[in-house]
């Protein structure tokens, strides 16, 4: 499920009712030191305003019932509080078509944009960088999402992708190695961090 990408450590128990290997994602975000994610479609749940977050949910098979909607909105929020933990740091690799998927909302694309700019200016463990267009072909770029949690005291990665046909884990040592070598690739190829913001800035220039 899209939707329920990355998670919070604080509200697992609402996980329950969804997929066992979903529910692995969440606890390794509740003791992991670094996340890192790609992201192909939209902006990833963390980063998300609350008003993006009801656009999304609203486009899934459950959009029709206002409390999945709700419980979606009090997810993203929720899962923040991974924030608080010391020295937890947070990347993000973000297709450069994401900036301009809309979702048929300019006023919430524009304060999504806002807001993403304002999570990642000058907070050193933040980070946010582009994928221009121009890349060369990633097999990290044909999943929706990919979330990479660095675990503590040198332990093995933990890898899930997110796509058709739904969420898994990657387990073999191989898959994780080559995992490991495209999120190198990719950063090769992003804008930096400083232009990454400048981009998101000019793109909300133009919807304000």
């Amino acid at each position: 499920m899209s939707l329920w990408k990355a998670a919070e450590a604080s509200d697992i128990e609402e996980a329950a009712d969804l997929s066992a290997t979903y529910r692995r994602l969440r606890e390794c975000e509740a003791v992991a030191v670094h996340t890192c994610v790609v992201e192909t479609k939209y902006f990833p749940g963390l980063t998300q305003h609350p008003k993006y977050t009801r656009l999304l949910a609203a486009g899934t098979p459950f959009g029709k019932d206002p409390g999945w909607i709700a419980r979606a909105v009090r997810e993203r929020e929720d899962r923040r509080k991974v924030f608080d933990r010391p020295g937890y740091r947070y990347s993000v690799l973000l297709d450069e078509s994401v900036v301009w998927r809309t979702l048929g909302d300019l006023e919430v694309w524009g304060e999504q944009l806002s807001q993403a700019e304002t999570m990642f200016a000058g907070n050193p463990l933040f980070t946010l960088r582009i994928i221009p267009r121009t890349v060369p072909a990633s097999g990290l770029l044909g999943a929706t999402t990919t979330t990479i949690f660095r675990m503590p005291r040198n332990k093995a990665p933990r890898v899930f992708m997110d796509g058709y046909p739904g969420i898994q884990e990657l387990t073999k040592p191989r898959d994780l190695d080559w995992v490991t070598r495209e999120w190198a690739n990719l950063t090769a190829f992003a804008l930096t961090e400083e232009d990454s913001l400048k981009y998101i800035r000019n793109a909300y220039d133009e919807v304000s």
